[in-house]
């Protein structure tokens, strides 16, 4: 038995969960880094979602070259159910996922790991940085390490600070998704998710290290995609949210925070004039606004949003969009 053999046998096994539609040109460096981690107990699940270009053949070559990975085609059916698909077939104690067009540095799991079992967590949490080039260099070698009860960190998350609702950058205790699925077809399906295996968690640990890394590509960003109707499915998740922590008034501003961060970014979609003014999004910001200026937790950016919508909605709408279309430029 040799020596990496050894050691992994005395390592928890982690499952890597990557659902794959049409990402070809960014694939292979995904799983190349998924492949090179320092932690090396883990197993890759790679969901081909009916891919239309060659990922398909791209995940069985990686499965032919690496015992560690397992190749799931299925019909496609969309981010969640990809994801799920790949849950079923996982056998790790614990469980990431990675987006297929992103990457993480070759340190992520055996970091995450290391501070799970320090402090005894359920979930470990790694910065997500967004990156234009291929660099997995930390900025920070003397990382900031802090733990939450289950309730605090659900509050951190819906701040947004000093972690969000993803998904991915993030390491999770597999029992915490029994009974626990994305929604399949659903808008913001990790918003209507990962709020559950918080609350079912009993301690959360957040380690500010650069550990997850995301292309910001015209063609997936906000100004592009453009606004529809089904964005407004974030809102479903946050009522149901809200509906978890029924009668627990200290959620309250968090909950606020996140309503408008919602708002924020179907303003930074640029709807017409006349889908801003829907209803229910104008209920929302009159219900919520004055807690976010009220709220000295709440981001910058979601305080001036909630400030500015006093003026009507065309100054709220013009401004969201100026300040996004700077950020990705």
């Amino acid at each position: 038995m040799t020596e990496n053999k050894i050691v992994r046998d005395k390592m928890p096994l982690v499952s890597v969960v990557v659902p794959i539609y049409n990402v070809e040109l960014y694939l292979k460096e995904c799983v190349d880094s998924i492949l090179s981690q320092t932690y090396k107990n883990i197993e890759v699940i790679l969901v081909d979602d009916e891919s239309p270009d060659l990922c398909g053949k791209i995940c069985d070559d990686y499965a032919a070259m690496d015992g560690r990975i397992k190749v799931v085609h299925k019909k496609n059916g969309g981010l969640s159910d990809a994801r799920n698909a790949g849950m079923k077939v996982a056998t790790g104690d614990l469980i990431t996922f990675v987006d297929s067009d992103d990457y993480i540095s070759k340190d992520f799991v055996k970091i995450l790991f290391e501070a799970m079992s320090e402090n005894n967590s359920d979930i470990a949490i790694a910065n997500m940085k967004r990156t234009s080039r291929r660099d997995d260099k930390n900025t920070v070698i003397d990382w900031k390490m802090s733990s939450y009860k289950n309730e605090d960190a659900l509050i951190r998350m819906l701040y947004g600070t000093p972690f969000g609702t993803s998904a991915c950058g993030k390491l999770f205790k597999r029992n915490l998704f029994t009974g626990v699925e994305f929604p399949y077809g659903k808008f913001s399906e990790d918003l209507f998710t990962i709020y559950k295996t918080i609350l079912k968690s009993e301690n959360v640990t957040y380690v500010g290290f650069d550990g997850y890394f995301y292309y910001y590509r015209d063609e997936g960003s906000i100004v592009v995609s453009g606004y529809k109707e089904k964005h407004l499915e974030a809102l479903d998740a946050i009522d149901d949210i809200a509906r978890a922590v029924k009668g627990k008034t200290h959620f309250d501003n968090a909950l606020s925070t996140q309503y408008i961060n919602v708002v924020y970014d179907i303003a930074a979609r640029n709807p017409q004039l006349s889908e801003f003014q829907n209803k229910r999004i104008q209920s929302v910001l009159k219900s919520h606004r004055m807690n976010v200026l009220k709220d000295g937790n709440a981001p910058k950016r979601l305080w001036a949003f909630a400030a500015i919508s006093l003026f009507g909605n065309r100054i709220a709408l013009k401004v969201v969009v100026a300040r996004n279309r700077k950020w990705k430029a």
